[in-house]
């Protein structure tokens, strides 16, 4: 074991998001990380839409959950989501009848190259008095062997269990279902909730629930309180250093008919600060709540305007496109042997190398230049002592060929 401390571990590798491939990589936990079948770092951003079973009955403005996904996978139109969750409501009730209803949208999100969470959406206590263990059981029992040969989909097998207020009680619960669905789908991710609406992920830490490939939730609004880095390594991030977890309902609106005591909160003062703490924490994906105009807090107004300012809608939209940006020169060189772009850093050095290399840029993920470097031959060192976060490398060569790929550190 080296002794020596790595100074960046993994790199994402960027291509063009306009995919025509349906299905994805498999992917798998090591220790925290998502990664796919060749080791490589995996972080998911998306949207949440709203339950299909209610989006026609929508009494504002409806449009079909089809044109939701459409629309959230569409570069042309400034949407860059790589996971779209699904929820299941009323449905659950009738698994088979809940199936036929969102499959036909799990495989368009497939086909248009998302990965996919089905999420068995109760806000409810469990156990006695609340949801049955049987009525999990009998929805998953039906969904995970529809989808065990599914790389794109994953499962989150309670969106917010409420009380009982104890882990020990909710593990006894819900290890059952996990086998259940490891039983017939031993590889979907399975994303797990925790009581109080999904907030006790820390209890995780020294009592996991049994099983792999399990992902654990994390549910956060305004109403827990100013997104200060102290506040949230208390809720889910010093967590994240031991455990995989993954954001899958977070949002804000300052509009009184977009909010409500929960979610209310403005984008300078709340949306702002946690953007800067999750982009300095590039191994939690999450997933923004919800591409809607009329579910709380909602994207868009009422008339499928994104809302802006101190309300959510613009503010996502440009971080899923800043997260996404790509080169759109040389694409298909770039994929060729002959003009690889190799990024890595370790001991506070970052060695970029290419063929007929001439200059080097660095951003932030903000777009803001960090450094430029002139170079002369295949391969150029810069010294930089980079915080924990997400950046972008821009490499140009002597033919006119210009590559990104973003650079994640991590220690």
């Amino acid at each position: 074991m080296l002794q020596r401390k790595i100074f960046i571990s993994l790199i994402l590798i960027l291509v063009s998001f306009n995919v025509n491939s349906q299905t994805k990589s498999w992917l798998h936990i090591e220790g925290n990380l998502i990664k796919d079948t060749a080791g490589n770092l995996v972080t998911l951003r998306g949207v949440s839409i709203i339950a299909p079973e209610y989006a026609t009955s929508n009494p504002i403005n409806p449009i079909t959950p089809a044109e939701y996904i459409a629309w959230l996978a569409d570069s042309t139109r400034g949407w860059y989501s790589r996971i779209v969750r699904i929820p299941v409501c009323g449905l659950n009730l009738t698994p088979a009848a809940a199936y036929n209803f969102i499959n036909p949208l799990v495989q368009q999100a497939i086909n248009l190259g998302l990965y996919v969470i089905i999420d068995f959406h109760n806000v409810t206590d469990y156990g006695n008095g609340g949801t049955s263990q049987r009525t999990v059981l009998n929805f998953w029992n039906y969904f995970a062997p529809k989808y065990a040969d599914s790389s794109n989909v994953f499962f989150e097998v309670y969106n917010e269990p409420v009380k009982p207020a104890d882990w020990n009680q909710w593990k006894s619960f819900i290890q059952p279902v996990v086998n259940a669905i490891r039983a017939v789908a031993p590889r979907n991710i399975i994303l797990m909730g925790s009581p109080q609406w999904s907030t006790y992920c820390n209890y995780a830490i020294s009592n996991p629930i049994s099983g792999v490939n399990i992902v654990y939730v994390y549910h956060i609004y305004p109403n827990q309180g100013a997104p200060t880095s102290s506040l949230l390594d208390s809720k889910f991030g010093n967590a994240a250093n031991s455990i995989p977890v993954m954001i899958t309902e977070f949002g804000w609106n300052q509009s009184a008919d977009y909010s409500d005591a929960i979610t209310y909160g403005k984008t300078s003062n709340w949306g702002v600060p946690f953007r800067t703490y999750m982009d300095a924490h590039p191994t939690i994906s999450w997933v923004n709540w919800v591409f809607d105009n009329y579910w709380e807090p909602s994207i868009f107004d009422e008339n499928w305007s994104l809302m802006s300012y101190e309300d959510q809608g613009e503010f996502i939209k440009g971080w899923l496109a800043d997260l996404n940006k790509v080169t759109t020169t040389g694409v298909e060189t770039a994929c060729s042997s002959a003009y690889q772009l190799m990024v890595y850093a370790i001991d506070g050095k970052i060695s970029v190398s290419l063929v007929g290399l001439c200059r080097v840029d660095l951003y932030s993920i903000t777009g803001k230049l960090l450094a430029s470097v002139n170079a002369k031959g295949n391969t150029i060192e810069l010294n930089a002592s980079l915080a924990k976060g997400i950046y972008i490398v821009r490499a140009y060569n002597t033919t006119g060929l210009a590559i990104t790929k973003k650079l994640l550190i991590i220690n």
